[in-house]
């Protein structure tokens, strides 16, 4: 065997160490300027901090209201529209970021670099702006808000409310309008107000009727639907009859033949 052990003489090869007096003496020093270095737990702490503040801005950040209408048999609120756009979307569309790694997730859950779209309800980080959109959307995101991927069907009430929400609006802008520009003209803006809400009248009483009409094809579907049923029924149940009829007959037929009769005259 080999005593050959000149490989264990390179200068290269040794334990790596370090200078605990030097490292310690600088973390005492940084201490002294009260901080002024941001280190990784100050630059964690704002990133919560920018991170809490964002969830209480951003529409697709907010959880579901405890008030907020459920399905039955559930504990989550129904799917709802968004009423305003997505932030940081437009405004970031063809550029690009540096991300530090001194930047990880609250925690650690996906990636520890940081790099990505950044979900501060999931905690998770997304590759692209298409990818944030599809994760807010989802099931998982909208399950951590509160939400079921249900929709609350809209009733004739709820409608009725909407519409009349619309008109008061619109009244109220045109009203508005109308004084800034000028006071003259009193009569014509009144009538363009009356006319505007019996415009408004007139779509509630269309609603009416095409809420009418559905519900009248939807009953008419629910007998046509009960009718077939029971025209199967019936039909099954004579098919049945007849089979049972025919067999009996069949059998009393086979008995006169082991008899030995052959039929009456």
């Amino acid at each position: 065997m080999s005593s050959d052990t000149s490989y264990k003489k390179n200068v290269n090869v040794e334990r790596r160490t370090w200078d605990k007096e030097a490292f310690a003496a600088r973390a005492a020093e940084r201490k002294a300027r009260g901080g002024e270095e941001k280190d990784d737990t100050y630059i964690q702490q704002e990133r919560v901090k920018k991170l809490q503040s964002q969830v209480s801005v951003d529409q697709h950040l907010q959880m579901a209201s405890s008030s907020a209408s459920k399905p039955e048999g559930s504990n989550r609120a129904y799917l709802k529209a968004r009423t305003s756009k997505v932030s940081g979307i437009d405004n970031k569309v063809g550029t690009s970021e540096v991300i530090a790694d001194s930047s990880p997730s609250i925690t650690d859950g996906v990636t520890k670099s940081g790099v990505g779209w950044h979900c501060a309800v999931c905690d998770c980080y997304l590759k692209d702006s298409l990818g944030y959109l599809d994760h807010i959307n989802g099931k998982k995101h909208q399950r951590a808000l509160g939400f079921t991927m249900r929709v609350e069907q809209s009733t004739v009430g709820g409608i009725k409310g909407k519409l009349e929400e619309m008109r008061r609006r619109k009244i109220t802008q045109g009203v508005g309008s109308k004084k800034r520009k000028n006071n003259e003209g009193g009569e014509k803006e009144k009538r363009e107000l009356e006319k505007a809400a019996e415009s408004m009248r007139t779509e509630e009483d269309k609603l009416e009727e095409i809420l009418e009409i559905k519900r009248k094809e939807k009953e008419r579907k629910k007998e046509e639907k009960w009718r077939k049923k029971q025209e199967e029924k019936k039909r099954k149940e004579e098919e049945e009859t007849k089979e049972k009829e025919e067999d009996e007959e069949g059998e009393e037929q086979d008995i006169m033949k082991a008899m030995g009769f052959k039929g009456f005259s």
